[in-house]
């Protein structure tokens, strides 16, 4: 099993998980949200270039607590960003920029 089998695993669950709780599987920034919640991490959307940003899109600093990302595009887009730096969390807790 490569490494990215395990990180598709986790996200699975994480989804199962969220849906069974009541979450619109159609409403992906809203899945991302709630996962956020149940890691107790705040999600900070920011205009894009923000100083908070340290020129990334979005990042995780797990010791605030918090992830930070631009605020540009469609929901669909800014999931995306949530969704990346969620991975980061469950896989390897640690401060993070993309």
């Amino acid at each position: 099993m490569d490494a990215f089998e395990i990180i598709r695993r986790k996200a699975s669950a994480l989804h199962h998980e969220l849906v069974q709780g009541g979450v619109d599987p159609l409403d992906v920034l809203g899945l991302c949200m709630a996962a956020a919640t149940g890691l107790d991490l705040e999600v900070t959307f920011l205009p894009k270039g923000d100083p908070s940003l340290k020129g990334a899109r979005a990042l995780l600093d797990e010791h605030a607590g918090t992830i930070l990302c631009e605020e540009e595009g469609s929901d669909v887009q800014k999931a995306l960003l949530v969704a990346h730096e969620l991975g980061h969390a469950v896989i390897h807790a640690t401060s993070s920029s993309c």
